[in-house]
């Protein structure tokens, strides 16, 4: 799964797990919050 987006993407912290296994890629134009290690994997801000 690929999540692309505009605007604001809030990804909670208990989602980790879930977004580790099955999301390949994260695209967003605009702000994102999420924990450390999802910013780290997929290389956001």
């Amino acid at each position: 799964m690929k999540i692309r987006g505009y605007g604001l993407l809030t990804l909670d912290k208990k989602l980790d797990d879930l977004l580790l296994a099955n999301v390949s890629e994260i695209r967003v134009r605009g702000k994102v919050i999420c924990s450390e290690r999802v910013k780290e994997r997929f290389g956001l801000k």
